[in-house]
């Protein structure tokens, strides 16, 4: 399994916003992504980080959902969320993770 990890610093106090932006993506998105998701916050650490997490069964289905992005980034919809979300973000970061079972 793999973990594609979006790790955002929100502006100072937008922490919470962001949190809302990303809520309002999965009510729009979220079944067209179809992929589980969490989102983890900071509790101590760089304030305002906001981690975004997408569990993919192995990196063909990871690449899949890739394509999928890009044509929802095209789309109006996705334009129109996106500035709401993009001003409350000074930075952010893509890792993707291999999940080990112990």
């Amino acid at each position: 399994m793999l973990i594609e990890r979006l790790t955002f610093s929100a502006k100072y106090g937008k922490g919470d916003a962001l949190l809302d932006a990303i809520r309002e993506f999965q009510r729009l998105f979220g079944a067209q992504v179809g992929v589980p998701s969490r989102v983890v916050t900071d509790r101590t650490g760089k304030m305002f980080t906001v981690a975004w997490d997408m569990e993919y069964a192995d990196l063909q289905a990871w690449s899949a959902a890739m394509v999928n992005e890009r044509e929802m980034f095209g789309t109006p919809e996705f334009g129109a969320w996106f500035a709401k979300m993009e001003p409350l973000i000074d930075s952010g970061d893509r890792q993707l993770l291999d999940v080990v079972e112990l």
